[in-house]
Parts: C-alpha cells; sequence; structure tokens
C-alpha cells in the first residue's frame, strides 16, 4: 500500500505530508522521495541559474544600450548647444548687419541729396557761365561792327581830305578863268555880271563852303556820337571783365582742373582794351582832321554864312 501511494505520487511534496504519514513510510520509500526532491531542486536551481543568466545577459545589453544613448544623448547636447549658440551669433550678425545696411542707406540718401544739389548748383553755374559767354559774343560782335564802322570812317576821312586838299590846291593854283561867250557854254563873259547864270554861279560858290561846314558839322557829331558809344563800350568791357573774373574765380573745380573750358569762353581779355584804344587813336585822328577843316571853313566863311549854317544846323 505504502508503495503504491509513493508510486502514485511520486512528484509529491515532503513538506506537505504529515509528520505521522511520514512516520510509516519505511525509509527506502523517504530516501527514494528525498533524492528525487533533491534532484528536481536542482533542475530547477539550474533552470532558474539558466534563467538568471539570461536575464543578466540582457539586462547587460540593455545597460550598454543605455549608456550608448547617454552618449549619443550628451553628444546631441552638446551639439545642440552649439547650434544654439551659433544661432545667437548668427543673430546678432543679422542685427549688425540690418543695423549697417540702415546706416549706408542713410548715408545713401544724405550723399544723393547732396550730390543733386551740388548738381543743381554746378548747372545754374554752367547756365550763368553760358549767358555770360553769349553776353561776351555779342560783345565781340558789336566791337568788330564798331571797328568796321571806323576802318569805313577813316577811309572815308581819308577821302574826303584828299579831296580837300585837292581842292586847296587848285584854289592856291588860281581861279579858273573865264570862257569867252563865243564858245557855246551856258557862262557868259564879264559884261555879263547881271545875267541869271551868274548870279546862280554866285550862290553856288557860297553855298559850297556851307555845305561843307554842314558836313563836317554832322561829321563832328557823328565822331562824337561814336566816341561815347565807344566810351560806352569800354566801360562795359571793363563791367564784363570783372564779371568774368568772377565766373573764373567761382568756376568748378573740374574746370580749373586743366580740362579745356567750353569754346569761345576763354577769350584773350588783353586784346579788347587794344581793340578799343586802336578806335579811340582812330576817334582821334578824326577828330583832328575834323577840327582842321572846320578851322579852315571858320576862316573861309563870313558871319553872315556863319549864322545861316547856325540856324540850318538847329533846324
Amino acid at each position: 500500500m505504502e508503495k503504491s501511494k509513493s508510486a502514485e505520487c511520486p512528484a509529491e511534496d515532503v513538506s506537505k505530508i504529515p509528520d505521522e504519514e511520514l512516520l510509516r513510510r519505511s525509509k527506502e520509500d523517504l530516501v527514494r522521495r528525498l533524492r528525487r526532491a533533491e534532484a528536481e531542486r536542482r533542475s530547477v536551481i539550474l533552470e532558474h541559474g539558466n534563467l538568471m543568466r539570461e536575464v543578466n545577459r540582457r539586462l547587460q545589453l540593455h545597460l550598454d544600450e543605455i549608456r550608448s544613448l547617454k552618449d549619443v544623448n550628451q553628444k546631441l547636447q552638446e551639439d545642440n548647444q552649439e547650434l544654439r549658440e551659433l544661432c545667437c551669433f548668427l543673430d546678432d550678425d543679422r542685427q549688425k548687419d540690418r543695423k549697417v545696411s540702415r546706416e549706408w542707406q542713410r548715408f545713401g540718401r544724405y550723399t544723393a541729396g547732396v550730390l543733386w544739389k551740388d548738381l543743381v548748383l554746378f548747372q545754374q553755374k554752367l547756365t550763368e557761365l553760358e549767358t555770360g559767354q553769349e553776353a561776351l559774343k555779342a560783345e565781340n560782335t558789336e566791337l568788330t561792327e564798331i571797328l568796321v564802322m571806323l576802318d569805313e570812317e577813316r577811309s572815308g576821312a581819308r577821302s574826303r581830305s584828299s579831296i580837300d586838299s585837292q581842292s586847296s590846291l587848285s584854289n592856291l593854283n588860281g581861279p579858273v578863268p573865264p570862257r569867252d561867250g563865243g564858245d557855246g557854254s551856258s557862262t557868259s563873259s564879264a559884261g555879263s555880271g547881271g545875267s541869271p547864270d551868274h548870279h546862280q554861279n554866285l550862290l553856288l560858290m557860297k553855298t559850297d563852303p556851307m555845305r561843307r561846314s554842314m558836313d563836317d558839322l554832322r561829321v563832328d557829331r557823328d565822331c562824337e556820337a561814336s566816341g561815347g558809344y565807344v566810351r560806352q563800350l569800354e566801360n562795359k568791357l571793363k563791367m564784363l571783365e570783372e564779371e568774368n573774373k568772377q565766373l573764373m574765380s567761382q568756376a568748378p573745380a573740374w574746370t580749373s582742373s586743366g580740362e579745356p573750358p567750353p569754346t569761345g569762353f576763354c577769350l584773350h581779355l588783353a586784346q579788347k582794351p587794344e581793340a578799343v584804344v586802336h578806335a579811340m587813336k582812330v576817334l582821334e585822328v578824326h577828330e583832328k582832321l575834323d577840327r582842321r577843316s572846320s578851322r579852315e571853313y571858320d576862316e573861309d566863311l563870313s558871319d553872315k554864312e556863319k549864322a545861316i549854317v547856325r540856324e540850318m544846323c538847329n533846324v
């Protein structure tokens, strides 16, 4: 009965069997149960050890993974910190660049305004210089016309002086002999002094010096008018020279740095006074000639003829 019970429950735990039943059993059965329990315990211990080794191995693997992950995390944190610092640095550079760009924009606007003002001033100066140049050209053309007119008057005065000298020489050589009445001419002999042709000739002889004196007076007036006009032109030339000097002193730096100025602008100012002096000399010669001729004609004229000439001049 005991053997059958032990065979039926071989794996029965000894601790669960009460003491009375253990006492009833034999020693062999107890030893066999003990051996069996020890074998089972050893197998359990081995299994437990294997499980523990597997668990330890897995734990070691997990620990290695955790360590590697910690290293990776540390590296990522360091990289993140570097990236943050780089972002801050780039943000500072961006702010600085923005400030610099704003400053450059302000400077560009200021310089553009200044350059625009300077450009307007230079354009005004250029227009003033062009107007001055045109005025100088007009004055030069007027002076050339005056010089041409004075040359023509000088040539006319020379021709008149030559004609007057020829007439004076003819008067000094003697009067023209009267023609005979039988030659068919309009003049009569000495016996026909009361004829109308004779009176007409006398009137012509008297009116010739009067006409000459009138021409001389007109020439004197023309000379005086031309002299006054030349003096006015001389004063204008002086004023224009002073204005030209002021404009040249106020001209921009690029005109005085060696570049050629506009054509016709740099006129030789020294030639203008020479032309004016030449014109004045010509006028003085005309005045001297006219004074001499007027004195000669005044000596030839009588008081009545002078009075007639004055009345005609007043008219």
